[in-house]
């Protein structure tokens, strides 16, 4: 029984009113039609009692409208309170939460959408995950995680677990390792590590934060976490930071601040890790500032510009494992103090001027696990019981100083150690045996000291110690007198070994067959040593290898094609060696080259690949001081991307392409000491990143172009020892050139700086032959009109065509050397080609086989008949090279093959006109047996002589 029926007798009355049907009884339709009149009354009640309760409540409120921007405080429903942490007590739960910044308003109501990621201009993360449950979210069971937020608030907030994945993938919701600010990896507790969680400021706000650091952020008094890093701020540390006393991690890297650290960070005891690394901070930096953070673990400065001597006072600050104030402008000693911290983890002061020894306390410290002194001015000795009482080191950076003596064999107690960098000092003696004990090393640079090889051995033997180093990705030993043999054992090196130098090292022997065996290397550097032999041919089992560094040797023989199975390759580097041969074509095949060396002392004959033409991305292109022949083809352009090319030293002949304007990236060009011709391109003029310009000790011709006044950038120009014409620019670049960039021109001309005679003034002559002209003007024009005509009836019948002067190399180049791909067709006495000349006209050029027998006497004989004959169905020939080839008109249209006139001689023109070549004139006028030329007997029927007109 229910409570409402045992009260009243009955069950309550249903609220939805349903009309009686014509079925239902009269009786049971009363009834139905009283329930209805019943509701209608009760609605009309609840109506008329809400009305009094919203007059009555309105009495103490008004009316309030608000805009975007505007900050508000909100009161949650009921029904919104179990997105909130239930309070120990209802009546001390929070009235208010906020105050929230309105984002947008949605219509005309007072709804708007407020910022849940913003607390007082502040940006808002989560700093711990306490809860989890399941509530009923968007029609659905999800989990929640109680989130306890960064803007001071006491009371957490519930909220679904993939939206707090989604904005803080940072915030500590599983059992992982973390990599902390700092550089020390470290593995914390679930609750500490969530506190130090640093959140990315791409998932905070869309854009980064800029301007000053606000100095309101005092008023959050409880706070324990601040990370402002990775924004735009600028500006100083405002000093009311000093008053966040809680404050137990601040975190503002990475941004534009400046000015000095201010005194109130010292209030902040209570700090355990602080860093203002990568801003233009400077100054000294105060221990007073540091000493009573008694708490403080790491300390972060590094990039910035603080100066002055280091205190020993931070010797003091016990609990310190990290210290970083690498690349500053700290001077003097460092202190010995530092010994005292045996906590420390990680020391970095490397990249300033400290002086002064090594602190041998520092390998006393047994938690030490990197110590980084690079690129100071240290001196001294390493202590002989190195690693003896800090097992645990990692990390030594010691490069870049002017540390000597021999390394301590007791390197090979610091087992753990994974990069040891040594470079680049004065160290001296063997380079230890026991390194191979180190099977963890991943790192190992001893380049640039005076390490050298035991003289009882021609190989250097601890390269096969190394062997053991199954981690190794890096060994650099250059730059040491080591005087010795690459052992074969050099194929036993680590797998995994990225990158390999040893240039300058006075190594002799060839290079090991073994050396294959390294598939995974990067880089292989072997300059400036005396190697011999051929570059070996398991090279192209290394196809990962992008740098191939072997200038400064002895190497001699062909360039192997096993070169070109290196497809990845980036730089290759053969200068100053005794390579010989031609350079291999399957070369422009490796699209990733960057940049070709293969300069100097090497003996490259034949022409320069077409292929190297094809390197779009080619940057440095050097064959200089080699054998090479042949000419600059028009693709040359297709280089848009390089910066430099030197050519200079061969034997390269035609002219400069016209197209080589194109090149609007380059820097330097040097085609000085060759054999070419022509005039320098007026396009020149449009490289307008020229800055070194060498086209010396050629034999071109012509005016200088004054286009190249426009080259803004260009700082060096030489064009001496040619036959140049002309006047000089005097603009532009040419301002600050002198006398010896046109040396031996002995028809230029110009100004006196230039020690050339002075043009002359074209002006200072007008005058004097103006009266002249005028009176002799009519009656020219007169004689010019009367000969005009006369003549034009004459040379209509008498006129030769006199060819047109093409030069071999023009040829060569304009049917790139006669290549396959220049190929139209064969005959039975010649070949016939595709070639384009320098002014762009496209032409025919038949070449004849000189072998053949009587070929000389039917070259002649043939260009006397179509020089003496013209027709509108003949192939005209435009000029003659010599007696083997003739250029003739183009057919673009090819041939027609369908009747007994050789009808592969029948060619159509642009506008589909039939012309005929090569239909066997000369054999009519030959003397003795011309079937050796032609067995097309059908095309001696054609010449009939009523087809031919001869002008004389």
């Amino acid at each position: 029984m229910s409570p409402f029926k045992a009260l009243y007798g009955r069950e309550p009355l249903s609220l939805i009113f349903d009309p009686p049907s014509l079925a239902t009884p009269p009786s049971v339709a009363d009834l139905i039609r009283q329930w209805g009149e019943l509701l209608v009354e009760l609605r009309g009640n609840l109506e008329r009692a809400q009305q009094r309760i919203r007059e009555s409540v309105n009495k103490h409120r008004r009316h309030v409208e608000f805009v975007v921007g505007d900050r508000v405080l909100l009161k949650l429903q009921p029904y919104c309170e179990h997105s909130m942490a239930r309070p120990l007590s209802a009546k001390l739960a929070r009235r208010f939460y906020g105050p929230f910044e309105v984002l947008e308003r949605k219509g005309l109501s007072s709804r708007v959408q407020v910022c849940q990621l913003n607390f007082a201009g502040i940006s808002r993360w989560t700093v711990r995950v306490l809860d989890r449950r399941m509530l009923w979210h968007d029609r659905e069971s999800k989990e929640h995680v109680l989130v306890r937020w960064s803007d001071g608030t006491d009371s957490p907030l519930w909220e679904p677990l993939e939206v707090v994945r989604r904005r803080f993938p940072n915030v500590f919701l599983e059992d992982k390792e973390v990599a902390m600010e700092g550089g020390v990896d470290t593995v914390q507790p679930p609750q500490e590590q969530a506190e130090a969680a640093e959140p990315p400021q791409e998932q905070v706000q869309p854009e980064e934060l800029s301007g000053p650091i606000p100095s309101n952020l005092s008023l959050c008094s409880q706070l324990q976490v601040v990370s402002l890093s990775k924004n735009s701020f600028n500006g100083q540390i405002p000093a009311e930071v000093g008053y966040l006393t809680s404050l137990q991690v601040l975190f503002l890297g990475s941004n534009n601040l400046k000015g000095t650290l201010p005194p109130e960070i010292g209030n902040l005891h209570s700090l355990v890790r602080f860093s203002v690394k990568i801003n233009k901070i400077g100054g000294t930096l105060a221990s007073k500032y540091f000493v009573n953070m008694s708490s403080l673990q790491e300390l972060t400065l590094c990039r910035n510009n603080f100066t002055g001597n280091l205190s020993r006072d931070f010797g003091n600050l016990t609990m310190l494992t990290a210290f970083d104030i690498g690349e500053n402008y700290m001077t003097g000693i460092i202190p010995t103090e530092f010994g005292q911290l045996r906590q420390l983890k990680r020391l970095a002061l490397g990249l300033n001027n400290f002086s002064g020894t090594i602190p041998h306390e520092f390998f006393n410290i047994s938690t030490l696990q990197g110590l980084e002194l690079i690129q100071n001015a240290m001196f001294g000795v390493l202590p002989t019981n190195l690693c003896n009482t800090s097992p645990s080191l990692k990390d030594l950076y010691l490069g870049m100083n002017s540390i000597s003596g021999p390394i301590p064999n007791s390197i090979s107690n610091c087992s753990q150690l994974r990069i040891l960098s040594l470079g680049d000092n004065i160290f001296s003696g063997y380079i230890p045996m026991d390194l191979g004990n180190l099977r963890l090393l991943k790192i190992l640079h001893l380049f640039r000291n005076n390490l050298t090889n035991p003289p009882s051995s021609s190989n250097l033997g601890f390269i096969t110690s190394l062997s053991n180093y199954k981690s190794l990705t890096y060994l650099s030993i250059s730059d040491n007198p080591l005087y010795g043999v690459i052992p074969a054992s050099v194929g036993n090196l680590s797998s995994s070994l990225g990158r390999f130098s040893a240039g300058r090292c006075k190594l002799n022997g060839s290079i090991p067959v073994q050396i294959g065996n390294l598939n995974s290397l990067t880089d292989l550097d072997l300059e400036g040593n005396e190697l011999s032999g051929n570059i070996p041919v398991s090279i192209e089992h290394m196809h990962k290898l992008q740098g191939l560094y072997l200038g400064y040797n002895l190497l001699q023989g062909p360039i192997l094609k096993v070169v070109c199975y290196l497809y990845n390759l980036n730089l290759i580097n053969i200068g100053q060696n005794q390579f010989s041969g031609s350079i291999p074509k399957c070369l422009g095949n490796i699209s990733s080259l960057r940049h070709i060396y293969m300069y100097s002392s090497n003996m490259f004959n034949s022409s320069i690949p077409s292929s190297l033409w094809d390197l779009q991305d080619l940057l440095n292109l050097n064959l200089s001081s080699n054998s090479l022949s042949g000419f600059l083809p028009q693709k040359m352009s297709n280089l848009g991307a390089a910066i430099s090319i030197d050519l200079s030293m061969n034997q390269l002949s035609g002219s400069i392409p016209s197209t080589i304007g194109k090149l609007q990236n380059l820097a330097n060009l040097y085609l000085a000491n060759n054999r070419l011709e022509g005039s320098i391109p007026v396009s020149m003029g449009s490289m307008i990143s020229l800055v070194r310009l060498n086209l010396s000790h050629n034999n071109l011709s012509g005016s200088i172009p004054k286009s190249l006044e426009a080259l803004q950038h260009l700082n060096y120009f030489d064009v001496s020892f040619n036959t140049l014409s002309g006047e000089i620019p005097s603009g532009g670049p040419f301002r600050n050139l002198t006398m010896d960039s046109f040396k031996d021109n002995e028809a230029l001309c110009g100004i006196q700086r230039f020690h050339v005679p002075i043009c002359p003034d074209v002006s200072n002559h007008r005058s004097k032959w103006k009266k002249k002209e005028q009176g002799s003007f009519i009656a020219f024009g007169v004689v010019a009109f009367i000969s005009i005509v006369s003549l034009a009836f004459i040379f209509d019948e008498m006129i030769s065509i006199v060819p047109e002067r093409i030069s071999y190399y023009e040829l060569l180049q304009g049917t790139e050397q006669f290549s396959e791909s220049s190929l139209l067709g064969t005959g039975s006495s010649c070949c016939v080609y595709k070639g384009i000349l320098n002014h762009g006209k496209v032409v025919d050029v038949k070449v004849f086989n000189l072998q053949l027998e009587g070929i000389s006497s039917r070259f002649d004989v043939e260009c006397e008949i179509l020089s003496s004959i013209r027709h509108g169905c003949l192939n005209s020939v435009i000029s003659y090279c010599s007696n083997e080839a003739l250029v003739l008109e183009c057919m673009p249209n090819g041939n027609l093959e369908k009747c007994d006139l050789k009808p592969s001689n029948v060619l159509l023109d642009k506008d589909m006109v039939a012309r005929v070549s090569d239909f066997g004139i000369a054999k009519l006028l030959c003397d003795g047996d011309s079937m050796v030329l032609t067995n097309t007997l059908g095309t001696l029927g054609y010449i009939a002589l009523q087809s031919m007109v001869k002008k004389d």
